[in-house]
């Protein structure tokens, strides 16, 4: 699955999860498309808080949230279709929410 994220700086970060694996690859890129930093982490806390800190976010902010008190995200899939070019292209719409609040919508092909 990959899951580019934007933001307001001409870079962007580009997530690839390999379940299998059980690791998450991470690029940087530049506007350009080059790319700026590659790092590996695992899919556990150790490698949620390392790469807290690569993005400059404290990891600590784990030991202030106890899972059982965290609400329960709401994981929704349907069949959709977008038009890409003049092209359709069948997608699944996922939608995570938590709180009756959107966290991620997203489309999976």
């Amino acid at each position: 699955m990959d899951l580019i994220l934007h933001d307001p700086t001409p870079f962007h970060i580009e997530l690839t999860v390999d379940a299998a694996e059980k690791i998450v690859h991470v690029q940087t890129k530049s506007a350009d498309n080059r790319i700026v930093n590659r790092q590996d982490y695992p899919v556990n806390e150790s490698g949620a808080r390392a790469f807290l800190s690569q993005l400059g976010i404290d990891p600590k902010i784990f030991g202030s949230i106890e899972p059982s008190q965290m609400p329960r995200a709401n994981i929704s899939a349907r069949l959709s279709c977008l038009k890409i070019r003049g092209e359709s292209v069948d997608t699944y719409a996922v939608d995570v929410t938590q709180n009756e609040q959107t966290l991620i919508e997203m489309h999976i092909s």
